[in-house]
């Protein structure tokens, strides 16, 4: 209840945080909806919205080019709900500045992971200052991500890219809510139920981009610890978890399943462009094999013709005209689009090869693995550095506080390079064939001859720019204050769950970065961009962990002090440090 002893800004710090949110939000949709409500498609068009065509245009929604089935059923019922491709940007924006607001809600649950004492709650200034240094940076990071206009431009792009990170914010919240049920207020059977929906949508943001393969494993490792914490009473709370599973099964991976046994690019493109990423490891496994003395699992002259091809093949790769991927040296896209490498002995027509050929690619890859580690260590190494580099990732900052209207972005372009797209023979007939398709091109042709500028905050582009230049080294404060606070026995009591949360939130950049490491190239900056939202909660995490580390410095210090001064002046034997439990279930240290 609000006092009515006095009356100022001090007494509203709840309504002023709810009212500057809602300023957040309405600055962020004009921002988006600025722009041309007709969404952009890239070259990568096709596997995402050729389904809803083919589903639209009497056929059936099939699986195309080995994309999962996830955002193009979302395309789908977009245009068959609406009649309209605008609404697919609409819908986009919507998830957008949901991704905001559960930002927001996610940082609330990390502040909730604190010890009470650590947060004055009693008087109306402390409750003020309490929003204005830790509620306030939720804010600011939510601010941020909403007005990049990377995001925004992503946003309104055919792309899984466009909602993915909404499911990772639902993700945070979740997780930071399970770990706060489970090991601070200690609510079992409410954990359980929060558990389990957020296995579901971490199985839902590896179908939407399985780049996040292993950070699908890092994020439930929550869930794995109170598993088996509580072992012993585990079939009390398998329940949930068996529900989570059994939707997992029947909404996620058996529709992939059965949709991708009619795709036939699904056994041909990842493993072979995994293969072809990794050309330079595999052509001297090959040359192992093929040594004199060594008995190959494949047939001899089979693994030499398909040597003198690949090799041929990487050749061309490194030469300047065809590109070449940086800290790669070659282009696998140019191996896998112009090159038939295989072609002799797993040809493109005859589909009973084409199982034939993913057993071949996956054996040589996991046999390269295997038999030069510290190679493909270094690889993955290298293609990590795209993302934990120490480079002065600053760029050249326009002025801060310049007017709305941006130019680094010309609309007119974008929908030019969608015209581009479309302008292949059977994509272009693919959507004159239905009324909806039709109607963007027109729009398309429109607006590609409209010359006008995106409208962007330059604050917000150059306020991203700074923390993405100073992430890594927030990275390194924020393990440093997870060691000295995980280390030091009083402070794991009182700080342990938030150092361990802090990691958690790491991990999921870590592991999406170093799936991508692994499988194929991180240099793209689409892969980079997918993970904004984690990446702008992590930092703020990493900052907030590393406030609270040097706090509990200075606050042992002090505390050692002011007992060495009353040990000496009152010649009292000093006591142990006892530790008393807190209401919350936290540590508060007692002299």
């Amino acid at each position: 209840m609000l006092s009515s002893e006095r009356w100022g800004f001090a007494q509203y710090p709840t309504l002023v945080y709810v009212g500057t949110l809602l300023l957040v939000l309405i600055w962020a949709a004009r921002l988006r909806f600025s722009l041309p409500l007709t969404p952009f498609a890239d070259a990568d068009f096709y596997g995402y919205l050729n389904p809803a065509i083919s589903a639209l245009t009497g056929g059936r929604f099939k699986h195309f080019i080995s994309r999962e089935f996830l955002y193009p059923l979302f395309v789908f019922l977009n245009l068959r709900l609406c009649g309209d491709f605008r609404w697919i940007s609409i819908a986009q924006h919507a998830l957008g500045l949901t991704t905001g607001v559960l930002l927001v809600v996610a940082w609330e649950e990390l502040i909730r992971l604190n010890p009470r004492r650590t947060l004055g709650q009693k008087s109306p200034m402390s409750r003020l200052t309490t929003c204005l240094v830790v509620r306030l940076p939720g804010l600011c990071m939510a601010a941020v991500y909403l007005g990049w206009s990377k995001t925004i431009l992503v946003e309104h792009t055919i792309r899984p890219e466009a909602v993915f990170p909404f499911f990772a914010a639902s993700s945070l919240c979740l997780n930071l809510h399970f770990i706060r049920l489970c090991w601070r207020q200690g609510c079992p059977a409410r954990a359980w139920r929060v558990g389990a929906l957020h296995l579901f949508i971490s199985c839902v943001l590896l179908v939407l981009r399985p780049s996040f393969g292993l950070a699908a494993v890092f994020i439930n490792i929550p869930l794995a610890g109170a598993l088996w914490q509580h072992r012993h009473q585990a079939v009390c709370y398998l329940k949930p978890i068996a529900i989570a599973l059994g939707a997992v099964a029947l909404l996620l991976f058996v529709p992939e399943y059965l949709l991708r046994k009619h795709d036939r690019l699904a056994k041909r493109l990842l493993p072979t462009i995994r293969l072809y990423t990794h050309v330079d490891l595999v052509l001297y496994q090959l040359e192992d094999d093929l040594a004199a003395g060594k008995t190959p699992r494949y047939d001899r002259r089979m693994l030499q013709t398909i040597h003198d091809r690949l090799a041929s093949a990487y050749a061309d790769a490194q030469a300047p005209q065809n590109r070449p991927w940086h800290k790669l040296g070659f282009n696998p896209d140019y191996i896998y689009l112009e090159k038939d490498v295989f072609e002799p002995y797993y040809p493109r027509v005859d589909r009973r090869k084409d199982r034939d050929l993913e057993h071949f690619c996956d054996y040589y890859f996991i046999r390269t693995a295997l038999h030069q580690p510290t190679a493909m260590a270094a690889k993955v190494c290298r293609q990590l550095s795209f993302f934990y580099s120490f480079e002065n990732r600053f760029h050249q900052c326009r002025p801060w506080f310049n007017a709305s209207p941006g130019s680094s972005d010309n609309v007119a372009h974008l929908y030019q390079l969608e015209l581009r797209s479309f302008g292949y023979p059977k994509f272009a007939k693919a959507m004159e064939s239905f009324e909806v398709g039709r109607h963007q091109l027109q729009r398309c042709r429109r607006l590609a001859n409209d010359r006008g500028a995106m409208h962007e905050s330059v604050l917000a582009n150059n306020v991203r720019e700074c923390l993405w230049a100073s992430y890594n080294w927030v990275l390194l404060a924020a393990l440093a204050s997870c060691a000295h606070l995980l280390l030091v026995p009083r402070l794991r009591r009182a700080y342990g769950l938030n150092a361990a949360s802090t990691l958690l939130l790491y991990s999921y950049n870590f592991g999406n970065c170093l799936t991508i490491a692994i499988v194929f190239y991180l240099g793209n900056p689409r892969y980079i961009i997918t993970q904004e939202a984690f990446t702008l909660f992590a930092e703020f995490a990493g900052v907030l962990l590393t406030m609270q580390a040097v706090f509990a410095l200075f606050k042992c210090r002090a505390g050692s002090g002011a007992s060495f001064v009353s040990s000496r002046n009152y010649k009292q034997v000093k006591r142990p440090a006892v530790e008393l439990e807190g209401r919350d279930g936290e540590a508060v240290a007692s002299q």
